[in-house]
């Protein structure tokens, strides 16, 4: 395996799961058509991580510290967004934060809980197969009582409670 590969990969994992937060709101903003100041701010976040990372690699060696730099970049833009979508959509900025903390809560505890199932299975096609279902039924598990509130909840029971008795 060459230097670094685990470093990079971890941080571009989580590098991708920012980016899952931040395309919708992009998208919805996008559709406002009112895009003009959001396109700068874009912009100037974007090209801000070239000189940052220039500066950073200059000081610093390890080249994975990129991957810092975008994630805080794209950490601070995730934000930015939020506030233009609070301003195009009259959307709540706190519910947003609410709700990126909660999606952010359920993806670390259910890290956590398959890293140590993973530890425990066999490193083989079979072991595969059943940490991908345990993945299934802890974020499951894990979304329904950590994200969804009891209204959302209620619904799931009567779509589920549907299903069944068809």
């Amino acid at each position: 395996v060459p230097l670094y590969t685990s470093e990079f990969l971890k941080l571009a994992l989580i590098l991708s799961i920012i980016i899952s937060f931040t395309e919708p709101i992009s998208n919805a903003i996008y559709a406002t058509g009112n895009i003009k100041k959001y396109q700068i701010a874009e912009f100037i976040a974007l090209i801000s991580i070239l000189p940052i990372t220039y500066i950073v690699l200059k000081y610093n060696t390890v080249p994975y510290n990129i991957y810092y730099v975008r994630i805080c970049i794209f950490i601070i833009f995730l934000l930015i967004r939020l506030l233009f979508l609070q301003k195009q959509l009259n959307f709540s900025f706190k519910l947003s934060i609410v709700i990126i903390f909660q999606i952010s809560c359920c993806v670390t505890i259910s890290t956590l809980t398959l890293l140590v199932i993973a530890s425990s299975l066999p490193y083989n096609l079979g072991g595969f197969i059943l940490l991908c279902i345990f993945s299934l039924i802890t974020n499951i598990c894990y979304a329904y009582i950590l994200a969804f509130n009891s209204k959302e909840k209620k619904q799931i029971k009567i779509f589920i409670q549907q299903t069944l008795h068809k």
